[in-house]
């Protein structure tokens, strides 16, 4: 608990690095409280000027959390008030609020295993209706740490700072304004512990990926980085193409070819004149199966829309073009409203939904 509260208390100072601010601790009597225990021990010897409101409703308190309120100063400059009552919480919370303090949040982390309701709904909606900035200890009070978290009992932080590692729920949509800005720091757990703990999820980071570029050989050449076939576009959609179009070419694909309706000519080779142009027979939308070359990588749906001329087009080139592919955006809706197209998908193909596009293919989630 003293690594956790140095390693939060460092990157926290450096956050608001201005000691003249006035900080507000919000602490229950768990092992997050006593994070925040700790945590304000550290900010008086910083001469930070804080105050901490403990609120003790009667639930039990954690050894960690009553070793860290014997080790507090008694002769410490900061105000502790510990509050039995919502109302005797309500009535220190107004009292300290007054100096706009940035407020850290110290009442619950991961150990909780139910939604908040009663007394502590009422300190939460007290603390989030006061609009002052907060930074949670591991994770804002009330939130489920790798599940959907309902309602409105969850601490709205501006700022998250976890240990050790990020949370599932720090992944949800849901949660950005619960959670905020967020960060995450080592605080020394041995790591065969995470090594040994079976798990589905994993995350994955910009230094992982990394890892995975290829060197380029000195004499390579366009030819040596594979051909990607793109079936985008329809008449008004043209910029799903262009778009597409150079993403794949960003993403180091050695040649480009883009199928599309004739009428997207002009505007692929003026916007995207180092790819390839393949026309449809068709004016404004896909309507035959594009010229079989060997293509190493296919991606079918942006901007295609879903004429039936399209859906029997994308039926039919399912068919013939067995390699993997990406299917995406209207590709996906007409799926959904052929569903039997779904069973010519290559295996190892990639499906990239957005959520309603996911709920028009298997339904609400």
């Amino acid at each position: 608990m003293r690594r956790a509260a140095k390693v939060f208390f460092d990157w926290f100072t450096q956050c608001y690095s201005d000691t003249r601010q006035p900080i507000l601790i919000i602490a229950g009597t768990g092992n997050n409280g006593g994070d925040g225990i700790a945590v304000a021990r550290l900010l008086d010897m910083a001469q930070y000027t804080a105050k901490v409101i403990v609120c003790d409703f009667g639930t039990r308190h954690s050894p960690d959390f009553d070793l860290q309120m014997a080790e507090f100063p008694t002769n410490s400059a900061v105000e502790c008030r510990i509050c039995t009552s919502v109302t005797a919480f309500e009535s220190a919370f107004n009292d300290f609020s007054g100096s706009e303090p940035v407020v850290i949040d110290a009442l619950f982390g991961t150990g909780l295993n139910r939604v908040l309701s009663g007394d502590w709904l009422k300190v939460v909606e007290h603390i989030n209706q006061a609009a002052l900035e907060i930074a949670s200890i591991d994770v804002p009070t009330g939130l489920l740490a790798d599940e959907h978290t309902p309602g409105n009992a969850v601490i709205k932080a501006a700022r998250t700072f976890t240990f050790q590692a990020p949370k599932k729920a720090f992944f949800f949509a849901e949660n950005a304004e619960r959670v905020g800005e967020w960060s995450v720091g080592d605080i020394g757990l041995h790591a065969a512990f995470s090594e040994l703990t079976p798990t589905l999820v994993h995350f994955f980071t910009a230094d992982d990926a990394r890892h995975l570029f290829k060197p380029r050989k000195k004499f390579a050449h366009k030819g040596t980085f594979g051909h990607a076939l793109l079936i985008c576009g329809s008449y008004g959609k043209m910029g799903a193409a262009v778009l597409s179009a150079r993403a794949c070419l960003r993403s180091g694909a050695g040649l480009v070819t883009v199928h599309a309706p004739r009428s997207g000519n002009i505007i692929l080779q003026t916007a995207v004149p180092e790819a390839m142009f393949q026309a449809d027979k068709a004016e404004e939308v896909w309507t035959t199966v594009p010229e079989k070359i060997n293509y190493q990588a296919v991606g079918i749906g942006p901007g295609i829309g879903r004429a039936p001329e399209t859906a029997l087009a994308m039926a039919a080139t399912l068919a013939q073009f067995r390699q993997p592919m990406v299917l995406d955006a209207d590709a996906l809706n007409l799926i959904s409203e052929h569903p039997e197209i779904l069973k010519s998908i290559p295996p190892h193909s990639i499906l990239t939904p957005h959520p309603k596009e996911f709920e028009r293919l298997f339904g609400a989630s």
